[in-house]
C-alpha cells in the first residue's frame, strides 16, 4: 500500500503549492534515509492551464515504490494568468524542497542532509487532449517539459529524466504552424473568460485521482477498489489548449525558458527516457524522435508505443496488458540509477 503525506513546499499569489509524498506503507515509520536514496520529482500533465498534483496513473506509484524510490507529485501555477518563468520557478521550487528539504520532513529532523539523486518524471499533462476530435478530452505533455527545464537549469542536474508523450521544445515547428485540435478552430468567446480568473493550480477530475486505497500492502492492485465513473463533461478550462495551439501562443508564453533544439546544453542531459505512441493524434511522435536526435544515443532512448495514441496508458496499473513498453522504459531507467550509484561508490 503506498502513504501519502502532503506539505506545502512555496506559497505565493494567495496560493499554497503542495507536494504529495509518496512512500511504501512498510517504510512508513522510517526514520533513517541514505542520502544516495532515489527520489522521483514527478510532473502532472494538463496542457499548462489545468490539473494538479493528484493527477496520477497508478502505475506510476506502483513502479516507483516497487524499487524502493520516493515519489513526490508537485503543484505549479497555471497559464495563461503567470508566464513560463513564473511556471518554471515552481518547477525550480518543487526540485530543490525534494532535495534539500524532503529528507528532513522524512526522518523529523533537520541535519542539513541533501538528497542526491533527483529523478524527474512528466507526463502528457494530464491525459486529457487526444479525444478533442471526438468531442472527449483534451491532454497536453506540461509535465515532461517541466522535467526538460529541470534537465537544463538545475545543478546538480536530475540523475535521469523520463518522459511520457512529452513536449520538447516550442522551436519545434509544430508550435508555430497554426495547428488544429478538433473538426473546427476554437473561438475566442469560448476561452476569453479564463483571461479575466485569478492565477489557479488547477484541480483534477475526481476519475483522474490516485486513491492509495487503490494498492494493496504488497503494491499489487486491489481487487475490492472501484474506479470512479469518468466524468460526462470535460474540464472547461482545458479549451484553453487547442487555442493556443492553433494561435500560436506557446512559444511566446513559453519564451524566457525554452531551449531550442540546436542549443548544446541538450548534449549535457543526463540519461533521457522517452515513451511516444507512434499514432499520438496530439504530440506527434516526432517530437521525441527529434529531440532524441538532439541528445544523442546514448543517453536518450526512445521506447515506441507501436499503435498507441496519446495518454495511452492513463488507468493501468502494473501488469496491465498494453503497459509493457512502460515497463521496459522503467528498467532502462533503473539501470541508469543503478549505474549512477555504483560510480558515486567507486
Amino acid at each position: 500500500m503506498a502513504t501519502k503525506i502532503t506539505h506545502i513546499f512555496k506559497e505565493t499569489d494567495g496560493l499554497e503549492l503542495k507536494a504529495d509524498i509518496y512512500i511504501s506503507s512498510s517504510d512508513a515509520h522510517r526514520r533513517e534515509y541514505n542520502r544516495a536514496q532515489p527520489v522521483v520529482l514527478y510532473f502532472h500533465g494538463g496542457g499548462f492551464v489545468d490539473s494538479d498534483r493528484e493527477d496520477i496513473p497508478p502505475h506510476i506509484v506502483q513502479l516507483c515504490l516497487m524499487r524502493g524510490w520516493i515519489l513526490v507529485s508537485t503543484d505549479y501555477r497555471k497559464l495563461p494568468q503567470i508566464s513560463g518563468a513564473e511556471m518554471w520557478e515552481d518547477a525550480r521550487d518543487a526540485f530543490l524542497f525534494v532535495r534539500e528539504r524532503l529528507p528532513g520532513i522524512l526522518t523529523g529532523r533537520s541535519s542539513g542532509a541533501k538528497f542526491e539523486n533527483v529523478i524527474c518524471l512528466g507526463r502528457s499533462a494530464g491525459g486529457l487532449i487526444f479525444q478533442l476530435l471526438n468531442g472527449q478530452h483534451v491532454d497536453e505533455e506540461t509535465g515532461a517539459y517541466l522535467s526538460y527545464l529541470c534537465g537544463h537549469n538545475m545543478d546538480p542536474k536530475p540523475i535521469g529524466i523520463l518522459t511520457y508523450y512529452g513536449i520538447t521544445s516550442m522551436s519545434d515547428t509544430f508550435f508555430n504552424s497554426n495547428v488544429q485540435l478538433g473538426p473546427s478552430p476554437i473561438g475566442w468567446e469560448r476561452v476569453k473568460s479564463f483571461y479575466s480568473e485569478s492565477t489557479t493550480l488547477g484541480s483534477t477530475s475526481p476519475s483522474k485521482k490516485f486513491d492509495p486505497d487503490c494498492l494493496l500492502p504488497d503494491l499489487s492492485r486491489n481487487p475490492a477498489w472501484k474506479s470512479p465513473e469518468p466524468e460526462q463533461e470535460l474540464p472547461p478550462r482545458i479549451a484553453l489548449v487547442p487555442w493556443l495551439l492553433q494561435e500560436n501562443q506557446f512559444p511566446e508564453l513559453m519564451s524566457e525558458v525554452d531551449w531550442d533544439l540546436e542549443d548544446g546544453s541538450w548534449k549535457e542531459f543526463p540519461p533521457t527516457i522517452l515513451v511516444h505512441g507512434d499514432k499520438d493524434s496530439v504530440a506527434p511522435y516526432e517530437l521525441s524522435v527529434r529531440l532524441v536526435e538532439a541528445i544523442g544515443q546514448p543517453p536518450a532512448k526512445l521506447f515506441t508505443a507501436v499503435g498507441q495514441d496519446h495518454a495511452f496508458d492513463e488507468s493501468f496499473f502494473f501488469g496491465d496488458p498494453g503497459l509493457s513498453v512502460i515497463e521496459e522504459a522503467w528498467i532502462t531507467l533503473g539501470e541508469a540509477v543503478k549505474a549512477k550509484l555504483k560510480d558515486d561508490l567507486s
